[in-house]
């Protein structure tokens, strides 16, 4: 099969573009960490979603992969993006894809100093020109680790500042620990909650039953497990209406949506999977909306009607699958796990 690699390599070949198609070091296996960062600048635009560049994302196909974009005009912003992106990545750091690769050796030696670079990267962006339009406020921001991450503590203080709703996409249910207490915590506090995710056979892992059974196609299996769970533990908010959760399914096609908004006045727009991989190893990055003015909350609005246009309610734990209703392949492998406890170890890495 031709790695991206080699197919950028082939399409420089057969047109002979002007574009300089460059690569970073990164980690050889992605369950330890993976260069995570979103964004597309147009001179003066950022397009920021948390899509890929692929034909499921851009629907070139029959199948679609349902994911965010948000178009924002300002020159500011856009300088912003590729300031940081120089910094994180400069000349001595990336090289041409043309060029032959290193050894293993010297790979993770570029991919050590390049996270110690990323670290003390962050965007520039002063105080005076975070509202290009209006009242909205902007803010780009990144994060690499669990501690000092500024991604991860704009998320919590996004949940610990709403006062009344909350609404969060994420397409692999398995929220870290910190986020799992601020939802519960907010439930407890009276708040409601619409907590939109994938169903089994919207995630691009799952395999239908009768094709060859493979361990990552275990994985939607696991997520449903985990959201099971938490549906159990939360009924009660489920019952009294405050908390909203949502299944998406549109035939055979894929979900990918994520972030979250509060109280329809302040939105986070992030690639960011909201899961302890993206929490504890990944580099991500994000924009902030704030629009105290209530500007934006139509087209925030609208973006949830869309989005939920295609879920199903979760009135009650039950509904969504148990272990015994699996395949059996699938069963005995997240059995022969849970039984050595190897989950725990598993749910902290996807």
């Amino acid at each position: 099969a031709q790695t991206q690699r080699g197919l950028y390599q082939s399409l420089l070949e057969e047109y002979e573009l002007p574009i300089a198609v460059c690569g970073v070091p990164v980690k050889a296996r992605e369950l330890f960490g993976v260069l995570h960062l979103k964004g597309f600048v147009f001179d003066d635009t950022l397009l920021y979603s948390g899509a890929s560049i692929s034909n499921a994302y851009l629907h070139y196909g029959d199948r679609y992969r349902a994911d965010r974009y948000h178009e924002v005009r300002s020159a500011t912003l856009a300088d912003s993006f590729v300031t940081f992106t120089r910094e994180c990545f400069p000349k001595d750091t990336v090289r041409p894809l043309v060029e032959e690769r290193c050894s293993a050796r010297e790979m993770r030696a570029r991919v050590r100093r390049l996270r110690r670079r990323v670290q003390r990267v962050d965007y520039s962006f002063t105080a005076g020109s975070h509202a290009p339009v209006g009242g909205i406020g902007l803010m780009p921001v990144c994060g690499l680790g669990a501690r000092g991450n500024k991604l991860n503590r704009i998320v919590r203080d996004l949940m610990r500042s709403a006062e009344h709703t909350l609404f969060i996409c994420t397409p692999y249910f398995n929220l870290p620990r910190p986020l799992v207490r601020e939802v519960r915590q907010f439930l407890r506090r009276g708040g409601r909650v619409t907590l939109v995710t994938g169903d089994k056979t919207a995630s691009d892992f799952y395999s239908s039953p009768d094709k060859p059974f493979s361990r990552i196609s275990c994985l939607p299996y696991l997520y449903e497990s985990y959201l099971r769970a938490f549906a159990r533990r939360c009924q009660k908010y489920i019952l009294a209406g405050q908390l909203d959760m949502r299944v998406w399914k549109d035939d055979d096609n894929s979900y990918h949506i994520k972030g979250l908004c509060a109280d329809d006045a302040r939105g986070l727009v992030t690639g960011s999977n909201l899961n302890p991989r993206a929490w504890r190893m990944d580099f991500e990055n994000g924009l902030l909306f704030t629009d105290p003015d209530g500007q934006l909350q139509d087209g925030f609005l609208q973006e949830q009607r869309r989005i939920l246009d295609k879920t199903t309610r979760i009135s009650h734990y039950t509904e969504l699958e148990d272990m015994d209703d699996y395949p059996p392949r699938v069963q005995s492998f997240l059995k022969r796990i849970c039984r050595v406890r190897a989950h725990v170890l598993i749910s902290r890495l996807i």
